[in-house]
């Protein structure tokens, strides 16, 4: 078995999309098994894929996804009008103190119990870390990889490259565009790093200093995966 866990905004949805790929080509063996949200158990017997992405990169996809396309669903726990609130809440107050209050409440809570488990089973034959940053800028390395590491055939890895590839570069859309309603919803930067370029240089200095200092491993991480 293998399960792939990652957090929202942190490109999931691709695993999505090899799924796809796996059942309609009958190759259902290699199937994944995706959650969106924390990994809480550890079995040697399955495949751990963690998928993770640049933390603040995270914030501000989620800003202009909640706060101006990510589309209302009968699935969200909250009602409509609870899910409009929280939107004009997150467009009222801007960009920075959206990643600055969010990163306290969801981001960094969620990276703490992250960085346990990894802390643990990090160098285990078992765990593959997945690396958003490398899937964008070396698709080829990226997919190689993760296909060896999930056992599946050359054939299968070839194939989900050819598939995949048109998905990895997709043109990202200019944020402003967002923000003026001007893009279809399911259009997006996913850009590394635009962070450098979306926030103020004290904010991202401030979110990156205290991923340090309430994460010893973060760092550590953060330039052996270039996030």
């Amino acid at each position: 078995m293998a399960k792939v866990y990652g957090f929202h905004k942190s490109g999931t949805s691709f695993f999505g999309a090899v799924n796809e790929y796996l059942m309609y080509n009958n190759k259902n063996q290699y199937k994944l098994n995706l959650t969106r949200g924390l990994v809480d158990n550890y079995d040697e017997n399955t495949k751990y894929v963690i998928h993770i992405r640049n933390p603040i990169d995270l914030l501000v996809s989620a800003f202009y996804s909640f706060g101006y396309i990510h589309k209302y669903s009968e699935k969200h726990k909250h009602s409509y009008e609870e899910f409009m609130n929280q939107r004009t809440h997150i467009q009222n107050i801007g960009l920075d103190k959206y990643c600055l209050e969010y990163f306290k409440l969801t981001i960094l809570p969620l990276h703490v119990e992250l960085f346990k488990w990894l802390e643990i089973h990090r160098e285990k034959p078992n765990v593959f870390i997945s690396r958003y940053e490398k899937m964008k800028n070396n698709f080829r390395e990226y997919i190689v990889e993760m296909g060896n590491f999930l056992d599946f055939d050359e054939d299968t890895i070839d194939c989900l490259y050819n598939e995949m590839k048109p998905q990895i570069d997709f043109k990202p859309v200019d944020n402003k565009y967002v923000i003026e309603g001007k893009i279809d919803p399911h259009c997006r930067n996913g850009t590394s790093k635009q962070y450098l370029t979306e926030l103020k240089q004290e904010t991202y200095e401030y979110l990156i200093a205290e991923m340090n200092k309430n994460i010893p491993e973060f760092m550590k991480t953060y330039l052996e995966f270039n996030l």
